[in-house]
């Protein structure tokens, strides 16, 4: 250190070159001397020294520890004091300017190197002390930051015990304050994990304690305050373990990944309805093919059928089977009906629908389709807005939608419900919905068909819109597939509230400012 440049501060211009003269002679070649606390800052403003040593009293009114404490606020600079005067009372006034050592008068050369060595010494190991300290003052911050962006919550567990700290942000994912969690112990979080992931998060820490597994890593579903599922990733690490091989304290983090979670499942969710409808775009397109093809040979076999049963005589045993022949191929054409129905691909005729009257004019024909002692309710009073659709279709829908409530009623003593109604639908209700392809939210007029059967599972409501499926019997199951087809054909959507033992609602909305899509053409 003897490179480093030192200024000697006395009033006594002897003293002072006796100083410089014994620090020459340690090896420290720059020294300058300042006479009054004056050339001192002027010294300091003009090269900024390495060390100075002051004197406590400089005469001429000037006071070496107010000069020191100025210098030290304004340049941070070591001082070592050089006083005759090591009283109690002079040693706590030039205590509070923090000086790194004393130089007892009269000076003696080894004292000199000794003190000077130690406070530059000392003064470069505070130096990295600051700067340590900066460094991790920044490093906080940046981490502050990125978990305040982030939002992710800290938790740490003393295996043995049980015992778990977390951090707030940890209980304000699940909507709590810590308070109000407290006492907080591993147990909070199983009482907080949904059974399914708890098992699982189990084994995976499991993996990490047998040391099959470096880290943890898991993702989880927490019940919220307000009683809805959360997703957190949810990771951690073994970081002290015992002598005998058993984990002693486990860090971790959560990060609430419900957003990340719920657009996954919209993009899944959206991906599946581009895929239907490809498939249906190309059922569609074979359906209306082969319906054109098997509808004229169809047109051809029931004409035919129908000249032959006028030309066998009424006691012909042929007549019976032309008759047979006659209805399955009106069954067939049907059944290419429903086909293009579900594919959207029938021809629609607009025409202006008040959906209360239709439902009110529909009742005799409805009451027809009802079994015995099955009750039958219409409630069309609701005043709706006027839709262009397809009238014929409409009826259809109602009339399978009330079908199939009366056989799903099953035991007498039932009942079947029809209103109607408006309401906003937003796109998230939409997109919850049946056969909402082609739906914007927007005002809708619905028509409800609701029954007190026996309700259906989440997997049969997956599967109800699918052709050919039915719970029950084999050759069942497109009357449902043509109400879907119908409904993506006029831009609707179908609302399906169900569960076993507690009957079936099945809602059809249709927007009162769309018009029905003619795919057809």
């Amino acid at each position: 250190m003897t490179g480093t440049s030192i200024l000697v501060v006395d009033d006594e211009a002897i003293a002072a070159e006796s100083l410089r003269a014994i620090l020459r002679g340690i090896g420290y070649t720059d020294v300058r001397v300042a006479l009054s606390g004056a050339e001192v800052m002027a010294a300091v403003a003009e090269r900024t020294p390495g060390l100075i040593l002051m004197d406590i009293n400089l005469g001429h009114d000037d006071d070496g520890v107010v000069v020191a404490d100025r210098v030290r606020l304004e340049h941070d600079l070591p001082i070592v004091f050089v006083t005759a005067y090591a009283d109690p009372a002079t040693v706590a006034r030039a205590k509070v300017t923090h000086p790194l050592g004393y130089i007892v008068k009269p000076v003696e050369a080894r004292n000199v190197q000794v003190v000077v060595e130690i406070a530059l010494h000392n003064h470069q190991l505070d130096a990295r002390i600051r700067q340590s300290e900066r460094d991790l003052r920044r490093a906080n911050e940046r981490l502050d930051m990125a978990v305040r962006t982030t939002g992710v919550a800290f938790w740490e567990w003393a295996v043995p015990t049980g015992d778990t700290r977390f951090t707030e942000r940890w209980a304000e994912i699940v909507g709590y304050t810590l308070d109000e969690l407290a006492p907080v112990t591993i147990d909070t979080w199983a009482r907080l994990c949904h059974p399914d992931d708890l098992a699982r998060s189990n084994e995976l820490i499991a993996r990490c304690f047998r040391r099959e597994a470096a880290h943890y890593d898991c993702e989880c579903r927490l019940r919220h305050k307000d009683g809805h599922w959360v997703w957190v990733l949810d990771v951690g690490q073994v970081v002290e373990w015992n002598p005998d091989g058993t984990p002693l304290l486990m860090l971790g983090a959560h990060i609430d990944i419900t957003q990340h979670k719920h657009r996954a499942e919209n993009a899944l969710a959206l991906e599946r309805r581009l895929l239907h409808s490809q498939k249906l775009d190309s059922l569609g397109t074979l359906a209306s093919g082969v319906a054109h093809r098997f509808n004229n040979l169809l047109t051809s076999l029931i004409g035919n059928t129908e000249l032959a049963l006028m030309q066998v005589p009424e006691h012909s045993a042929a007549r019976e089977s032309l008759r047979e022949i006659r209805e399955s191929a009106r069954q067939g054409a049907e059944l290419s009906n429903l086909i293009l129905a579900y594919t959207g691909r029938r021809h629609v005729v607009v025409e202006t629908i008040d959906l209360g009257a239709l439902a009110r004019q529909m009742a005799p024909l409805l009451e027809a389709v009802m079994p015995t002692a099955v009750a039958l309710v219409i409630d069309g009073s609701a005043t709706v807005p006027l839709l262009k659709a397809d009238g014929t279709q409409i009826r259809q829908i109602l009339t399978t939608l009330v079908s199939n409530a009366a056989e799903a009623i099953g035991a007498p003593g039932g009942r079947v419900t029809v209103t109607v109604g408006v309401g906003e639908r937003s796109g998230a209700d939409l997109d919850q919905m049946h056969a909402s392809d082609g739906a914007t939210p927007g005002t809708f007029a619905f028509i409800e068909v609701s029954d007190t059967g026996c309700g259906m599972s989440p997997e049969t409501v997956a599967r109800l819109f699918d052709p050919f499926f039915s719970t029950k019997f084999i050759g069942r199951g497109l009357s449902l597939s043509a109400v879907h087809g119908i409904v993506r054909s006029h831009r609707g959507a179908i609302d399906v509230t169900t569960s076993p033992g507690a009957g079936t609602t099945m809602r059809v909305w249709f927007p009162v400012t769309g018009v029905a899509h003619d795919a057809s053409a």
